[in-house]
């Protein structure tokens, strides 16, 4: 099945679930699946055929998930460039590429149209800029002037879906091409690791020129019809309100996003309490890291009440030596929760049981409660 499918599949069974968050754009699988049919019709218009790599340099934004999945869903191979990149390394990437069509945000302008020389790809550089378009042609145009293009184009999974090139830190950066199952497959596996629900809001950290946040974040949310929440660059404090904000359930990043974390905010300082799953990757996690992190998420599980169904317990795992009381937890608990939400009572734990990707098995933790209900 191609990529691009997934996204109409994800329109059919949640047309009004948030599919993608950035800022102040949050649009809805209907309203995706609409603007990304209207850049599908744009880039036939433009001459963009099956095999044509469609080129985008910008940092994180939604239009980099409308241009994928437009290009892709017509047979043209999404091709996300480093927007880190200096000129010379732009230039060669471009002329490797050869991409039929380039749009860029306003912060990559001026090092596009220096590093485009082909005067047929100038007449097709365009720019998501709302404001001062360097004399680039606009995005919203294309948008705006095209009629919905819904019909499906034969697509075999073994087509190639995106071409995404490496650092460039031994040598020239190289092209790495995925096909269509390849990201498919990438994205069952991740599902599968990760536990991932449909409910699920996941916050995207990572460049989306990266093969991580791309697919392994991105596109395995879009596979099971989550919501994504993107990030346009990570910044500690605006990641935390973030999180507290749009109640974000998995967070994935590499260690040092982590570690820069817990430089710049406390534990406490944010309501995480929606957060189920972290993790990371693109480097060694130190297991004093991984500790220390956990501060910063607690974990709270409810268990049988005869009353009220349910109640709420909270499993503390000390660090330093010192247990905190019931009252220390409740009302530090209070200043982030709603009041039924506040946990009723405590179980310290010397360990909590985790799946291999991080996440807390709250199913063990319920289990490890009723065991000491009756040793008592």
């Amino acid at each position: 099945m191609d990529v691009g499918r997934l996204l109409d599949i994800g329109a059919f069974r949640y047309p009004d679930k948030m599919a993608v968050v950035c800022r102040d754009k949050r649009w809805t699988y209907r309203q995706l699946q609409e603007r990304v049919r209207r850049l599908s019709s744009a880039f036939l218009h433009l001459g963009v055929k099956k095999g044509d790599r469609v080129g985008a340099v910008m940092w994180n934004c939604s239009e980099v998930v409308e241009i994928y999945l437009a290009a892709v869903r017509i047979g043209a191979i999404f091709t996300p460039l480093n927007f880190r990149f200096v000129l010379p390394e732009l230039k060669y990437v471009l002329s490797d590429a050869s991409p039929s069509v380039l749009i860029v945000d306003e912060k990559c302008q001026d090092l596009a149209q220096g590093a485009v020389s082909d005067k047929r790809l100038f007449e097709c550089l365009y720019s998501i800029s709302s404001g001062n378009l360097g004399g680039l042609k606009p995005y919203r145009d294309l948008m705006e002037k095209s009629p919905p293009f819904d019909k499906s184009l034969p697509i075999a999974g073994s087509d190639p879906c995106s071409l995404l090139y490496t650092s460039g830190t031994t040598g020239k950066p190289k092209g790495v091409l995925l096909s269509h199952d390849n990201i498919n497959w990438n994205s069952i596996n991740m599902i599968q690791v990760r536990h991932d629900h449909p409910d699920d809001v996941a916050l995207i950290l990572g460049p989306m020129f990266h093969v991580g946040a791309l697919n392994s974040h991105y596109s395995s949310r879009l596979a099971i019809g989550g919501t994504a929440v993107i990030m346009d660059k990570f910044d500690p404090t605006e990641m935390m309100e973030t999180v507290q904000r749009e109640r974000i359930t998995v967070v994935s990043g590499a260690p040092t996003m982590y570690i820069m974390l817990m430089e710049a905010c406390k534990p406490g300082d944010y309501d995480t309490s929606s957060v189920h799953t972290l993790t990371s990757g693109a480097d060694k996690f130190p297991l004093q890291t991984q500790m220390a992190i956990r501060e910063y998420f607690p974990k709270i599980v409810g268990v049988p009440d005869a009353k009220w169904g349910e109640r709420v317990v909270a499993a503390i795992l000390p660090r330093g030596g010192r247990i905190p009381t019931l009252e220390e937890i409740r009302e530090h608990a209070k200043k982030h929760l709603a009041g039924y939400k506040i946990p009723r009572e405590i179980m310290i734990v010397d360990k909590l049981p985790e799946a291999s990707v991080g996440k807390v098995q709250k199913q063990k933790l319920r289990k490890m409660y009723e065991e000491r209900l009756q040793e008592k």
